[in-house]
């Protein structure tokens, strides 16, 4: 992962609001582009802020830019962006290396945009129908994104019903990212006619609970008001013969584990963890016999045993008393992760769905620990494991590239 001064991110930032400007891609382009440009346009920044894409957050960073030059403290956080985080968890999960390169999580050499990629695949494939049209990436975006959640209705409303764009968009999506929408399918293909809700744990223990609601309108005539018609909406919790909520449903529920993970590994008490770290390392040079553990640190270590995810959520239960029941392997990658964690010190973040805010400074940690929490997923088992909780029914799902973990950990634009 290429590293950033502190200042160059502050320049990053505010690249990212201006937005795109004649040439200049905004946050679509490279890291170095949008840091030249602020270089460039550095006597001149408050000039483009009626131009601006976000015209307060673009004042903000460029007077917090103004204030480090003059020497002045900011409080000013850079907000850093994962790139369609949808399709790029399902594609890390996966293990599908296109997915991988058109968001992010692998190295190509430029700063990708999935939404583009679609984009320019669909015109491609209209073009060499004889189709002459040119779908806006704007236009693109909306469907793929609801598309990535399982949706169908809406890229229908948006290319028509069994249309040429329609299918082109659907086979665009597929080259994109092939495993994270045939992923897509196996999550709404997993739904249970039957269930009241669907459940399940993630690595941390975190429970989800999706319970399965009907909508039910009822229209409600007031005879005080000459039999006024009132239609009242209510949900009713029963079995629904088909579902597609499952495949947002998953993809989220893993998005928010990333962020709570992103939390425990960026601020932390040092001297706790430091004091874990003593004992993980006095149990590897001298393992001690095992005794009783808290139910929570049991479950987690039930989890960590089939879903082969080290998550730090065990390091609270972990004393002279308790470490002895964690597998060495387990323990070698807590003392790895919490080393990392030493190294890059405490700090705050302020996280919002996919968008993580820091301190400039801190925004090479951000983006060390968001590329390392989804290069622990790309090497898991948690798909199989969170698809057997919802159906009942073990699966093992192949990784189409296998060890795509080391490539997640060498590129530069997981988040953006």
């Amino acid at each position: 992962m290429k590293h950033i001064s502190a200042i160059d991110y502050l320049c990053i930032d505010i690249a990212n609001n201006v937005g795109k400007q004649g040439d200049f891609l905004g946050d679509k382009d490279t890291f170095e582009n949008r840091i030249q440009w602020v270089k460039q346009n550095v006597n001149n920044l408050p000039d483009y802020y009626d131009k601006a894409e976000d015209k307060y957050q673009y004042l903000k960073a460029v007077i917090a830019l103004a204030d480090v030059l003059a020497g002045k403290p900011t409080g000013h956080t850079v907000a850093l962006d994962a790139i369609c985080s949808g399709i790029s968890i399902m594609s890390a999960i996966t293990g599908c290396l296109k997915g991988c390169k058109a968001t992010g999580l692998v190295a190509t050499g430029y700063r990708p945009d999935a939404y583009t990629a679609v984009t320019d695949a669909m015109n491609r494939m209209l073009s060499k129908q004889g189709i002459q049209t040119s779908i806006s990436r704007k236009v693109a975006k909306e469907a793929v994104m609801q598309a990535g959640y399982g949706s169908t209705r809406k890229p229908k409303e948006t290319f028509g019903e069994d249309t040429p764009e329609l299918r082109a968009f659907e086979d665009a999506c597929m080259e994109v990212a092939p495993e994270a929408f045939k992923l897509m399918r196996v999550m709404i293909d997993a739904w249970n006619p039957n269930a009241l809700e669907h459940s399940w744990y993630m690595p941390d223990a975190f429970s989800v609970k999706i319970k399965v609601l009907e909508q039910k309108e009822t229209k409600i005539y007031i005879k005080e008001l000459d039999d006024a018609c009132v239609t009242m909406i209510t949900k009713e919790n029963k079995p629904v013969k088909r579902g597609v909520s499952l495949a947002a449903n998953f993809t989220h529920s893993v998005d928010a584990y990333i962020i709570r993970s992103m939390v425990r590994r960026c601020s932390y008490d040092v001297d706790s963890i430091t004091k874990v770290l003593s004992i993980i390392n006095s149990e590897i040079a001298a393992p001690t016999s095992h005794i009783a553990i808290p139910d929570k640190m049991e479950e987690l270590l039930a989890l960590y045993d089939v879903m082969n995810i080290p998550d730090t959520r065990i390091l609270d239960y972990i004393t002279k008393s308790t470490v002895n029941a964690v597998p060495k392997k387990y323990l070698l990658q807590l003392k790895n992760t919490i080393s990392m964690m030493l190294h890059y010190g405490s700090f705050d973040i302020l996280t919002i769905h996919d968008c993580i805010r820091s301190a400039p400074s801190n925004c090479n940690a951000v983006r060390y620990w968001y590329a390392e929490i989804l290069a622990e997923l790309a090497d898991s088992n948690i798909l199989d494991c969170i698809y057997e909780q919802i159906t009942g029914t073990q699966h093992t799902f192949r990784k189409a590239v296998p060890n795509i973990s080391s490539l997640i950990r060498q590129a530069d634009y997981q988040l953006s």
